[in-house]
């Protein structure tokens, strides 16, 4: 009768061992599927994030690195003929540039106007002092003012870059 007792709870145990395996098998199933989807997930918001990141390089990183500091330097003010000179290339690397600002327009269209507005100003900008600068005076604060309009769109681009939206 002893040995009938102990085979029926031996049985008894083994039941619930096997009953507990297939509940921490299930779980780690469950486990595997949720981070695997998970993992899914972060790749790819990472994928685009990088995608994003890439296409604003070949768009702005050139412009940002050389050429807008480059029409920058090339403006100067011609006391002979009391004249700015080099706001041609510059309005005309604005203007390309607002134009290379386009395929933001189907992707990105808060920060399509945002730029495109601001390069439409600077535009404006550099074309208005190109009569009003007549003298190494208003020369003095156009350059000024200059600094302040180029560092205002490097803000707005730095700040899509860091977004990397």
């Amino acid at each position: 009768m002893k040995e009938i007792l102990i085979l029926s709870a031996t049985v008894s145990q083994n039941s619930n061992d096997i009953s507990l395996e297939n509940i921490l098998s299930f779980l780690a199933i469950v486990v595997s599927v949720c981070s695997f989807i998970i993992n899914l997930y972060f790749e790819n918001k990472r994928s685009k994030r990088e995608v994003a990141t890439r296409i604003f390089q070949d768009i702005y990183f050139k412009y940002m690195q050389y050429t807008i500091p480059r029409s920058d330097s090339n403006i100067s003010f011609n006391s002979t003929s009391s004249k700015l000179e080099g706001i041609t290339e510059m309005t005309i690397m604005l203007h390309n540039l607002r134009k290379k600002s386009n395929s933001y327009k189907f992707t990105d269209k808060e920060f399509h106007k945002k730029v495109v507005n601001y390069i439409i100003e600077l535009e404006n900008f550099y074309s208005d002092s190109l009569n009003t600068v007549t003298d190494s005076e208003r020369y003095q604060k156009f350059k000024i003012d200059s600094t302040k309009q180029i560092e205002g769109l490097y803000r707005i681009l730095n700040k899509k870059l860091e977004k990397g939206k």
